[in-house]
């Protein structure tokens, strides 16, 4: 099949990160190793407004037989609009959308947005390759995992899995997401480096803060890649795309101490000139004076920390399992080695407070 995977653009303008969308990489690779032909349009890249995609939609209306869209919950109304657009000029088109909305609300995508044919729930790099297979052969969507679909009017939201060897899935498609191509935008509010791409090397979160869907998203089992691999992806980012920082996107990424120490070293030895940030956020409990050095000492400089209050019972009722004391003691911690924490936090509460004004 022809395929093309799209990242909307926010079309209330808000546009606060512009990076890669790994996810759209991820399900390109998996793609092009069963044999498809596939691109990747970043809507929000190039600020394009919905008049601008249907104009490129319907010169290419018989250029595709699937499109993917990325759908988090804040791009609801983009994609409702986008998928109806496609429908409108070729309803042969295929639509299938996955993403963090789908994930946790598949039944209510499908049943919302009646232009959407499928939703893939959670990870894809299998399911998705198999979809398209079931299409090809006449439309058995039963035995695939991951997968809400319709049929003869009723949604039928498939049983899920998590994929348990991260080694298996190739590296996002880079030649398509084409990371020396963005602008120089930060994911936070500033950057260290001029280029910049964003990687993750684990999936899962196994704490259970109520009011966040980390785990029901990516489970609550920690898998990791091998470092190697993951050390191979950032050569190439660098040698080939002259990204000179990366930013981790992990929701766990320090629960391992020793996998992140080993990363450390790995990124020391191997004397990589890459420097580094967490904006997804780490855990504080997670952290101690030998970690941050090491962290720093091997290109660190920047990590969020998600507070989120500062009354004891407060943080008692999310679950966040820590305590006020606690807080102080790490942050006093981290400002001795990272400096730039508490001025990514000054700046973020001064950004937010204008955005609301």
């Amino acid at each position: 099949m022809n395929i093309l995977l799209v990242n909307p653009n926010d079309l209330y303008g808000r546009r606060y990160v512009i990076l890669p969308n790994l996810g759209l990489g991820y399900i390109a690779a998996a793609l092009e190793s069963s044999g498809h032909k596939v691109e990747i349009w970043d809507e929000l890249k190039k600020n394009e407004n919905l008049n601008r995609f249907k104009t490129k939609i319907s010169k290419l209306k018989y250029a595709f037989d699937l499109i993917g869209f990325y759908f988090a919950s804040s791009y609801y109304s983009s994609v409702y609009q986008y998928s109806q657009l496609v429908k409108d000029i070729n309803d042969k088109i295929i639509i299938v959308v996955g993403g963090p909305h789908p994930t946790v609300e598949p039944l209510g995508t499908l049943k919302d947005i009646r232009n959407i044919d499928f939703a893939i729930i959670g990870e894809g790099e299998e399911a998705f390759p198999e979809l398209i297979e079931a299409i090809e052969r006449g439309g058995k969507f039963e035995g695939i995992y991951n997968l809400a679909w319709r049929q003869n009017g009723r949604i039928i939201v498939n049983e899920r899995k998590f994929l348990d060897d991260l080694d298996k899935i190739s590296m996002p498609a880079w030649h398509l997401l084409k990371p020396d191509t963005y602008p120089l935008a930060p994911n936070t509010v500033f950057i260290k480096k001029k280029r910049l791409a964003p990687v993750v090397l684990t999936r899962g979160c196994p704490f259970g803060c109520n009011f966040c869907a980390a785990s029901t998203i990516s489970g609550r089992e920690v898998r990791r890649r091998d470092l190697k691999n993951v050390i191979e992806e950032i050569f190439l980012l660098k040698l080939k795309y002259n990204v000179e920082e990366i930013h981790i996107m992990d929701d766990a990424f320090t629960v391992d101490k020793d996998y992140v120490k080993l990363f450390c070293n790995m990124l020391i030895e191997e004397k990589m000139g890459i420097t580094w940030a967490c904006p997804s956020g780490v855990r504080l409990d997670t952290l101690d004076k030998k970690l941050i050095q090491l962290m720093e000492g091997s290109g660190c400089y920047s990590i969020s920390v998600g507070i989120e209050s500062g009354v004891q019972r407060i943080l008692d009722f999310m679950k966040r399992n820590t305590s006020i004391e606690k807080i102080k003691e790490k942050i006093d911690l981290v400002k001795k080695f990272l400096q730039y924490v508490s001025l990514d936090f000054l700046l973020w509460d001064i950004q937010e407070k204008l955005l609301w004004i």
